[in-house]
């Protein structure tokens, strides 16, 4: 099991094993991107909550006042 008290880190390479601080390769990267991207593609795509929404207008709102005070 992992120490996690530890202050040192190591980065795996792409069989695993510990690479003595070398960075992932640039492929694994573009992979776990590409589906990250499709995995969250879903969250994205969906409306904002009308009471998000309405907490947005109101912020706004409240912003262009204060605003409009300072510049008096």
């Amino acid at each position: 099991m992992a120490d996690l008290g530890s202050t040192t880190h190591e980065t795996l390479n792409a069989s695993g094993r510990s690479g003595g601080g070398r960075e992932v390769d640039t492929d694994i990267h573009s992979r776990i991107g590409s589906q990250l991207k499709a995995l969250y593609n879903d969250v994205v795509e969906q409306p904002v909550p009308d009471r998000f929404a309405e907490l947005l207008r109101r912020l706004e709102t409240q912003s262009a006042s204060e605003s409009a005070q300072e510049s008096n």
